[in-house]
């Protein structure tokens, strides 16, 4: 977000957020935070990118260029959903990420209450997504489709 105070109708307002009223950009970019894409949003629009949502479609955007050249993308929870994960290891992009536990077609794993402060639980799908889950003070979902699928003992 960066802070715009004036009149636009690209100006957008999250009461959650640091910045509470400005211009919204979604970007890509690198760990030293070279900035290699970037998109103004502009609210509601009628895309060709419909199928993963709001966030999955910023994303297909954004990776456009990354298409069949095996790069690995980091993403936070917004972004990450089981279909826009399979549809990215079918395109040879790699990613993982937090993920909300109530995402559609996600596996099921053990109860918060069964787990202590540092386990963790995890199930690979049929499609090679693995899915973990880790408890800190609360419980971390975890989604990936470059991590492998043999068991590592820690």
């Amino acid at each position: 977000m960066i802070l715009f105070k004036g009149r636009s109708t690209l100006k957008q307002y999250n009461p959650k957020k640091p910045i509470k009223r400005g211009y919204k950009l979604w970007c890509r970019s690198d760990m030293s935070g070279y900035m290699y894409e970037f998109e103004v949003y502009q609210g509601k629009d009628d895309s060709e990118f419909k199928r993963f949502g709001l966030g999955g479609s910023v994303v297909q955007k954004l990776t456009k260029s990354l298409v069949n050249k095996n790069h690995i993308i980091m993403m936070d929870i917004f972004f990450s959903s089981v279909e826009l994960y399979e549809y990215l290891k079918s395109v040879s992009i790699y990613a993982c990420g937090t993920v909300q536990s109530n995402r559609k077609g996600l596996p099921s794993l053990a109860v918060d209450k069964a787990l202590k402060r540092g386990d963790f639980d995890c199930r690979i799908t049929d499609q090679g997504l693995s899915y973990f889950k880790w408890k800190d003070n609360r419980c971390v979902f975890f989604l990936s489709n470059y991590h492998g699928t043999e068991v590592c003992k820690i």
